[in-house]
């Protein structure tokens, strides 16, 4: 079963459950559900394994995302430009948080990354201005550059790896602004090359 995009760009839905009866519905296609601007609330159903590249993206009145626990991939571009979007829910099934995920998300200020999460990609956060501060789980190794670019109000970053991940591109860099980052105790001369 596959609802492609006949959802796409509709004004009309502010609140949809009815993925539910979408029997044997194991991946949302890409953009099924961008610039569905009056959509604010959604329930992704447990069978859905699978969430393909913007899906969400421009949907400007979501303010909540929780992903279920069944999902194990997430197209790039999942969330961009969902300026109400105040809190992620990500469970520890996703390894990789695809390149611009929630980007142009001015409004999230509530994000916990998966324990699990081995990257970060590029413009992940990109342009998240009410991202305060942010915990890298100690199984990243990679974080891409512009990740947490432009969030102007972020002030710190807490890294719990041993290992300091690997930066995407130094110039401009993962973080624009000057941000405190927290690393473990004994780890700091690591981080600092």
């Amino acid at each position: 079963t596959t609802i492609d995009t006949v959802f796409k760009g509709n004004d009309n839905i502010v609140a949809f459950n009815e993925l539910r009866y979408f029997t044997g519905l194991t991946y949302i296609e890409a953009y099924a559900f961008r610039g569905c601007s009056s959509l604010w609330k959604i329930e992704i159903p447990r069978g859905v394994n699978t969430i393909k590249n913007g899906v969400f993206g421009d949907c400007i009145s979501l303010s909540k995302i929780e992903i279920p626990s069944n999902v194990v991939s997430l197209g790039s571009g999942l969330c961009d430009g969902c300026t109400a979007l105040t809190c992620a829910i990500i469970p520890n099934s996703i390894t990789i948080i695809p390149v611009r995920t929630f980007d142009g998300c001015s409004s999230l200020k509530d994000v916990i990354l998966p324990s699990v999460c081995t990257e970060i990609g590029s413009l992940a956060f990109y342009n998240c201005d009410a991202l305060v501060s942010i915990d890298i789980p100690g199984a990243v190794t990679k974080i891409g550059s512009q990740a947490f670019d432009d969030c102007a109000s972020l002030v710190s970053v807490t890294c719990y790896g041993v290992n300091p991940p690997i930066l995407g591109s130094t110039s401009p860099g993962v973080f624009e602004n000057d941000v405190i980052v927290y690393v473990p105790i004994g780890c700091r001369d690591a981080y600092r090359k």
